[in-house]
């Protein structure tokens, strides 16, 4: 499929520079290459919809409200919004992102939507740009339109007591609605970590396509993500036992159905119900509290990383037994991304023991996602297997009939 005509036309509406429009016009075939036809259908909507905003600098605070203030054009004045607190993740300004803003009447009835991605220009002397071939922060385009494209279909569900889901690939966002004093509460994030990691694979892919490489680790001057690492390994890893399909129907069809087949399946592991017992809890605190042996370590920072698994309970400690496995995957991807802020404090360069302990705490965390899938990955090759039969028989059953009629 040739896309260029219809990016030239997106282009004009949104006055993008030739830059930009060479950009999109390497990055859309890569990122749909062996994607369903509604699935390239809704990117292309996607980028109907959504406007880039090419900058030169990272944007501060300020610069992102007057943006957003722009783009609703006095829309929602009547509207308070609380955002929830998103612990780690919600700390840093980020070079690039996908926003997204529901326009409320005065009944508080959601009745449109603003969508924008925002990017920075990477300088013209580093490594990046002459790799790239431009200063369009390639990685940076093909993850935000990643999730602008995940959010397309069905972003906004509203119910009728005016409460309503905001849907953004894999993560679901629950809000409250106070219709009487205008005001949209945040009250539950799930599965916003799983996005970031799914996201970033899709990027990686994608990358690889455009620049002819096998690795994004090729990429001279390549600066990964906080999402990529561990997290990405972690949610690799599922993707190559369960395959592609269930992760991107879920993320972008809003098809839950396969990838639940596979949930049922993991959720019958016992590793899985161990996982989630008090028993396994206690293990687990003895290994975190094995801290305070730190060599060559401040007690002051002793105490400041004990703190952090604090401030941070009911991440690592959740005792919440109605978790569905892939949001308890989720909390195994979030646990990862915070402890990754503290992974310096521990000293490791200089101890044999503080690596030791490091280690530990960190395979604790990953244990929760590796144990029960590697119990059950026998189980998920029987089902992929059975899938795949019953693909083909259904296959030869369409090519008979066709056959036939043409008779």
């Amino acid at each position: 499929m040739d896309f260029n005509k219809r990016i030239d036309e997106i282009s004009k509406k949104y006055k993008y520079d030739n830059e930009l429009t060479e950009a999109l016009k390497r990055c859309i075939p890569a990122m749909v290459k062996g994607k369903s036809n509604s699935e390239i259908e809704l990117l292309l909507e996607t980028l109907e919809r959504v406007e880039i905003l090419d900058l030169k600098e990272q944007p501060t605070a300020q610069q992102l409200n007057e943006i957003e203030r722009e783009k609703i054009n006095e829309k929602n004045e009547h509207v308070k919004f609380v955002t929830g607190n998103k612990g780690e993740y919600g700390k840093k300004d980020a070079p690039g992102a996908y926003q997204s803003i529901a326009i409320f009447d005065e009944n508080m009835d959601i009745v449109d939507r603003v969508g924008y991605i925002y990017l920075t220009r990477l300088s013209e002397y580093t490594k990046e740009t002459k790799k790239y071939q431009t200063t369009i922060n390639l990685s940076h385009l093909v993850h935000e339109l990643g999730h602008a494209w995940s959010a397309q279909k069905d972003e906004y569900v509203q119910e009728e007591n005016g409460d309503f889901t905001c849907n953004v690939g894999a993560t679901t966002i629950n809000y409250r609605v106070d219709r009487e004093n205008c005001t949209v509460t945040e009250t539950n994030v799930k599965g916003l970590f799983m996005e970031e990691a799914l996201n970033s694979l899709e990027e990686e892919k994608a990358l690889c396509e455009i620049l002819g490489i096998k690795n994004v680790d090729e990429i001279p001057g390549y600066v990964p993500s906080q999402y990529q690492g561990l997290m990405k390994s972690v949610m690799e890893r599922f993707v190559e036992k369960i395959g592609e399909l269930p992760f991107s129907k879920l993320r972008i069809l809003k098809d839950k159905k396969d990838l639940e087949q596979y949930q049922s399946i993991l959720e019958e592991s016992e590793n899985t119900k161990y996982l989630k017992s008090k028993e396994w809890n206690e293990r687990k605190r003895k290994t975190f509290d094995k801290v305070e042996e730190l060599e060559q370590v401040p007690e002051e920072r002793k105490e400041s990383i004990q703190n952090f698994f604090k401030k941070y309970e009911n991440v690592y400690f959740s005792t919440e037994q109605e978790k569905t496995f892939f949001e308890k995957l989720d909390n195994v991807l979030e646990q990862l991304y915070d402890f990754n802020s503290i992974k310096y404090e521990f000293n490791i360069i200089s101890s044999e023991k503080n690596r030791e302990i490091f280690s530990d705490i960190q395979l604790e965390i990953l244990r929760e996602a590796y144990a029960p899938l590697n119990q059950v990955q026998n189980q998920i090759e029987e089902y992929n297997q059975q899938k795949s039969n019953i693909s083909m028989k259904n296959l030869v059953k369409q090519a008979l009939q066709t056959r036939s009629k043409r008779e």
